[in-house]
């Protein structure tokens, strides 16, 4: 069976071009051929003599919803060309139909909730970014609707594809993995040391902290509330209100800014806690990382990876019901700085987990769909 792949990224480093480099991976072990249409392309897979690669060239317009628009209709052409025995696409990438639908974000849920950028503060900037949820809502409904099978990168994804009316029957849910090898348990590693004293609790924040949307804002009002515990947030301050905004609150002692990081799984290892109270997130996947890590985690109903965490055999975490409430925040934190054994028994529950959803895992379960899909395809 040759498969075709279409995505702007075939990368590790990015996380839906994760998924699709996992998935080629693996297709290529059960001797398929792999046909990548993409701007970029991890350099180690073309190694692999079953491995084509169609270059779309990236574009020199000037906003993204105009770059993606020019992919479409590029790849369209490309596609055409091609004519592959099975398509895989990523969302609203281009205007052929496809066997499967990869989906890691519902633009038409996203344009509609309360914490879209420009129902937060009306400028050209948020305006921009309405406009294009708003274009790709209505173009993400045409591919799917077009496709025979849609994969749902959660159950929050596939609840939010519920809601703007694709059959249930043409929905599957195959949860996101992690890198159970790069993200694993370190305790034995150099501890950390925050102003020359250490502290014996430390909590990591981790993610984009110029928007709201992951929600360092409420973070920092329940450090108020538990004096015990220093944090460490990794993300670029370029463009970032939070760390004035600490300093404002008292906090600059506590609240250690250590920009961007490329050694996330080992921060994650040698914290305590990992805390997350994201406002929205199809999935996660920083979560999943630090349960990975043997790392106990607190984050909200919001984040699709919060199903995981709930697991009646294996709890992880906790999962908090409102994403701006400091004091639940702040209770669930102090229930795991005092608590030596809960937070060990969440750290291996959660590196349980995420063993059982590693990439190697996850991406069989693609593979398995795309196997089923043919099958049925051959018999009609």
């Amino acid at each position: 069976m040759k498969i075709c792949i279409v995505t702007h990224k075939l990368i590790k480093g990015d996380g839906q071009g994760r998924v699709n480099y996992e998935i080629v991976k693996t297709a290529l072990e059960y001797g398929l051929s792999v046909i990548i249409v993409s701007t970029e392309i991890d350099e180690s897979l073309l190694k692999n003599n079953n491995i084509t690669w169609h270059k779309v060239r990236a574009s020199i317009l000037p906003t993204n919803l105009l770059k993606y628009q020019h992919f479409a209709l590029l790849s369209t052409y490309m596609i055409k060309k091609i004519n592959p025995d099975f398509l895989i696409l990523n969302g609203f990438i281009t205007w052929v139909k496809s066997d499967m639908n990869i989906v890691h974000f519902v633009h038409s849920s996203w344009v509609d909730s309360i914490y879209h950028p420009f129902r937060e503060k009306k400028t050209i900037k948020t305006f921009y970014q309405f406009l294009y949820s708003f274009i790709n809502s209505k173009l993400e409904k045409i591919s799917l609707r077009s496709t025979k099978k849609i994969v749902a990168v959660s159950n929050k994804v596939k609840q939010e594809l519920l809601k703007i009316g694709m059959p249930e029957a043409k929905i599957v849910v195959i949860n996101n993995g992690v890198d159970i090898d790069e993200f694993t348990p370190n305790r034995e590693g150099k501890p950390l040391f925050l102003h020359n004293n250490y502290c014996k609790r430390t909590m990591l924040f981790a993610g984009d902290i110029k928007s709201s949307r992951k929600n360092l804002d409420t973070v920092l009002k329940a450090m108020l509330m538990v004096p015990d515990i220093y944090l460490l947030v990794a993300g670029s301050k370029e463009g970032s209100v939070y760390p004035e905004i600490a300093e404002k609150m008292g906090l600059k002692e506590r609240v250690i800014f250590l920009g961007y990081r490329n050694d996330i799984a080992t921060l994650m290892s040698q914290v305590d806690l990992f805390v997350f109270p994201t406002r929205y997130d199809p999935f996660s996947l920083v979560v999943l990382e630090a349960m990975a890590t043997g790392t106990a985690v607190i984050t909200t109903k919001e984040a699709g990876v919060s199903t995981l965490l709930e697991s009646k055999e294996y709890p992880a975490g906790i999962v908090l019901e409102d994403p701006n409430d400091e004091n639940e925040l702040a209770d669930a934190i102090n229930k795991f700085i005092f608590n030596e054994r809960l937070l060990n028994e969440f750290g291996v529950n959660g590196r349980l987990i995420a063993e059982e959803n590693s990439w190697s895992k996850v991406s069989k379960k693609y593979v398995k769909e795309m196997f089923i899909l043919n099958e049925n395809r051959v018999r009609v």
